[in-house]
């Protein structure tokens, strides 16, 4: 019977330590899990945070160029109006062609810088708004690199 007895002991502890390292696998599968749920989410949260920084700074840009064509638009508004008096105060007809002439040298130059200006103002702005969401796609990539090389 004692045979049997400690045959029995021996099969219980051999399932009893099966039944813990079961366990232990299991425990340790869940930390994995959750750990790899928790990395998910912190790079989740970058990605709203990069997409907010983008946008505040896409924002920042399109208000500044508004400014630009905004003061832009005033000063050939001004400048329109005093070449207007001054071709209409001309004393001939050959000084009001002249003045019209000169003005609309000056207007043309003035726009083809501003639209220079301008377009500067958009890859800047489009530059600096990538940024963020550049940094996201790297810090992506890098996590795909490790999974794999793992």
């Amino acid at each position: 019977m004692s045979k049997t007895k400690n045959i029995e002991q021996k099969a219980s502890s051999a399932a009893t330590a099966e039944i813990y390292a079961g366990a232990e696998t299991l425990k340790s599968g869940f930390e994995k899990t959750a750990k790899a749920l928790e990395s998910a989410a912190d790079f989740s949260k970058g990605n709203i945070e990069a997409y907010i920084e983008s946008a505040t700074v896409a924002g920042e840009g399109f208000r500044t160029i508004s400014s630009e064509i905004s003061l832009f638009s005033k000063k050939s508004l001004d400048e329109s109006v005093a070449a207007t008096k001054a071709i209409m105060a001309s004393k001939s007809i050959h000084e009001a062609i002249e003045l019209q002439s000169s003005f609309a040298k000056m207007a043309f130059a003035a726009y083809v810088g501003q639209m220079k200006l301008l377009n500067e103002l958009y890859v800047a702005t489009m530059k600096d708004t990538l940024v963020p969401v550049q940094a996201r796609v790297e810090a992506f990539t890098k996590i795909a690199q490790n999974a794999t090389a793992a």
